[in-house]
């Protein structure tokens, strides 16, 4: 009688764990992992969660890498001078990777007065754009680097685990 209470026990947990979803990483997300099985952050594309230094970030994804290039705004026509970055103030900053692979995020608190002259999208064109004046209403905040390393270290393609 024990050994068929105990099969009864064990046939519907055995049938649950089978059906039973994969484990997540956080907050009831996938893991996101490159072609090696490295850790990348947490979510199902085409934006993650990552953290850097204990911060975490927002970053755009594809199955095939991380888009290289992002928009970065300049206080000299010539693309030159203290890159910008525009941060609409989301709970979770956005953080872009530059063609080198270079992540950058943005400064917060955000400091007053801020003006672009012109706009480069390395990972498009190249190409330096020369506006008359793009201001504040942009949320514009400098661009501080982040990490200069991990985004070369992941290998595509990502996956969801």
């Amino acid at each position: 009688m024990k050994s068929l209470a105990a099969t009864l026990i064990l046939v519907p947990i055995s049938a649950f764990a089978q059906l039973a979803s994969p484990p997540v990483c956080n907050m009831g997300m996938p893991c996101v992992v490159d072609s090696h099985g490295s850790f990348v952050g947490v979510g199902s594309g085409p934006v993650i969660t990552v953290t850097f230094s204990g911060i975490k970030y927002t970053l755009d994804i594809g199955h095939l890498g991380l888009p290289k290039g992002g928009v970065f705004y300049y206080p000299n026509a010539d693309c030159g001078g203290t890159p910008m970055l525009q941060d609409i103030a989301d709970a979770i900053p956005h953080a872009t990777v530059d063609i080198s692979g270079t992540v950058y995020g943005p400064q917060r608190p955000h400091p007053r007065g801020l003006k672009a002259v012109s706009v480069s999208s390395p990972g498009l064109s190249g190409d330096c754009i020369t506006y008359s004046t793009i201001g504040d209403t942009l949320g514009l905040t400098p661009a501080l680097v982040i990490d200069k390393t991990v985004a070369n270290s992941w290998v595509p393609p990502f996956t969801s685990k």
